[in-house]
C-alpha cells in the first residue's frame, strides 16, 4: 500500500523490504547494511522523556544507524 501510494505521488523508485524481530534493530542491523540509502526517515510518537520525545525505536535507530536519520513528529 504504501509502495503504490508513493509512486502515485510522484516518487520514481520504491523498494520495499521486511523483517522479523525487532523493528529498530531489523532496520539498522538488517535492512540498511543492504541498501544505498543516504537518509533514513523515521516517525516518532509523542510521549515523555528523552526517549518518549523521539519514541524508543526512532531513537535506537538515530542513535545506531550508519547513515544520516530524520526523525518526523
Amino acid at each position: 500500500t504504501y509502495q503504490q501510494y508513493a509512486l502515485a505521488h510522484g516518487v520514481k523508485e520504491v523498494e520495499t523490504y521486511t523483517g522479523e524481530g525487532d523493528v529498530a534493530e531489523v532496520i539498522v542491523k538488517t535492512i540498511l547494511p543492504n541498501v544505498t540509502a543516504d537518509l533514513l526517515v523515521v516517525g516518532s510518537n509523542d510521549k515523555k522523556g528523552l526517549i518518549g520525545y523521539f519514541g524508543s525505536h526512532a531513537a535506537y535507530i538515530a542513535k545506531n544507524a550508519p547513515i544520516s536519520v530524520m526523525v518526523v513528529r
